[in-house]
């Protein structure tokens, strides 16, 4: 008596086959999704680390560290200075031993006419290492990033001016973009100026770029530290100023700016034949904060709360978080 085998028929074969696909393609979405929920858990973790970093260093120095230094101050108009004007480093690298990194900040010669992201320490320039907190796992672009044969690690974090307005020109071949005029003439109407915008410590927000004369303190954060935010996220992609990296004075620390509206697209590739607003050396809107997470960017406020932006920020209740002075009341959304 002969026995029959059953087995799947080619069409039941094929059937199974698209289910599982169909399976695959439900589940992916939510795959993604939750990975994203990871990476932007441990985004919200590195600011975080950044918000506790900024107390650390106020509690041993007496204010919050530099947007940028030099060692003669601003580093252009003068030509008075006995020699070099080297950078004596960015917010990044003061708060290095607050942040784990001790090691590679003791190895730092703070005093010397070579600019500290240039200095070699175990044969790699500062500038070069690697540093994890400082980089969001959702940037795909971070790491090492090749600028004319010298490689730089790329940060995703920069301290804020606040709401201070930017021109309409940039770095080359940006020439123009008319929608920085625009931005600073609406930011105007949102807050007010400090009483002597000349002077460096009536700068609207926590950090100056250019911090030889002025560091903030507690003190002169009279909105309250759980109201005015202190960093944010940043993409080398989109500014020409992060891609030289978290250890230059000139890194965009101290001047990146609530004025541009969350994650506006300064990410164009600069011979695309798109206008110059949307390219990463236009400086009227590339200093502003943006991020890859969907929808908005993670900020550490002054008290060291971590707070996720919508993109869809109401324009004015954005500058007043980013002023620190402007004596409006304001709800963090």
């Amino acid at each position: 008596m002969s026995t029959r085998h059953k087995a799947f028929t080619l069409v039941e074969l094929l059937v199974v086959i698209a289910i599982i696909g169909i399976l695959i393609a439900l589940l992916l979405p939510a795959v993604q999704a939750a990975r994203e929920a990871a990476r932007r858990s441990q985004c919200s973790n590195n600011l975080k680390q950044l918000g506790l970093a900024l107390h650390n260093y106020h509690d041993s120095f007496g204010s919050f560290p530099p947007g940028g230094l030099w060692a003669y101050g601003n580093p252009w108009p003068p030509a008075v200075w006995p020699g070099p004007n080297p950078e004596r480093g960015s917010t990044l690298v003061h708060l290095l031993p607050f942040m784990e990194q001790s090691a590679l900040y003791d190895a730092i010669n703070f005093t010397s006419n070579a600019s500290v992201h240039t200095q070699l320490v175990n044969g790699v320039q500062v500038e070069d290492h690697i540093i994890p907190a400082y980089v969001c796992p959702s940037d795909t672009n971070s790491g090492l990033l090749d600028i004319g044969g010298n490689p730089r690690a790329v940060h995703n974090y920069t301290g804020t001016e606040g709401p201070k307005g930017k021109s309409s020109s940039g770095g080359a071949p940006c020439s123009n973009c008319p929608d920085g005029p625009v931005y600073a003439a609406m930011l105007n109407t949102c807050v007010p100026a400090l009483p002597n915008p000349s002077l460096p410590n009536q700068e609207r927000g926590a950090f100056l770029r250019i911090s030889n004369p002025w560091c903030s303190k507690i003190k002169d954060i009279q909105d309250g530290l759980s109201n005015t935010l202190f960093m944010g996220e940043v993409l080398r992609d989109c500014s020409t100023h992060v891609q030289i990296g978290w250890a230059s004075a000139n890194s965009q620390q101290g001047m990146t700016t609530t004025s541009i509206p969350i994650n506006y697209d300064s990410c164009g590739k600069k011979d695309s034949g798109i206008g110059d607003c949307w390219q990463p050396c236009n400086w009227s809107t590339a200093f502003g904060y943006k991020s890859r997470h969907p929808g908005g960017a993670g900020f550490v406020f002054g008290d060291g709360a971590v707070h996720f932006l919508p993109e869809t920020i109401e324009y004015c209740l954005y500058q007043r978080l980013g002023h620190r002075a402007d004596g409006v009341p304001v709800t963090v959304p």
